[in-house]
């Protein structure tokens, strides 16, 4: 299996993030490559620049994607948890959440799909 997109993490990352508990990005690498039945070849594949891991950098963009969304906060740096609006959103039962389905709050309509910033 190949390294699924961005977008394609956003539900289980959520889903993770439920329990209410602070999660570091390292303890979410973790937890989603089994989740998701990653083989370590898919782990160790690389971007085109060779510098990251396409697992790392999708995992990293669907949490910003999310917590740009206002579904996930930045407790410290590289810590997360979810919030209210996280909690609303998984009570819906979306089978993916996707970028055009964050677009509906208004944060990310304000920033755009193409300039979210990384933290």
């Amino acid at each position: 299996m190949a390294v699924p997109d961005y977008q394609s993490f956003m539900l289980p990352i959520l889903r993770l993030m439920a329990d209410g508990k602070e999660h570091s990005l390292e303890e979410l690498h973790g937890r989603l490559a089994g989740e998701m039945n990653l083989t370590s070849a898919d782990l160790e594949e690389r971007l085109p620049s060779g510098t990251q891991t396409k697992y790392s950098n999708r995992v990293q963009w669907s949490t910003v994607y999310l917590a740009k969304a206002g579904v996930l906060k930045r407790v410290r740096r590289t810590v997360l948890a979810i919030t209210n609006r996280g909690r609303q959103l998984l009570l819906e039962n979306h089978p993916k959440i996707t970028v055009k389905l964050l677009s509906q709050f208004s944060v990310l309509k304000a920033i755009g799909h193409g300039r979210v910033s990384s933290f």
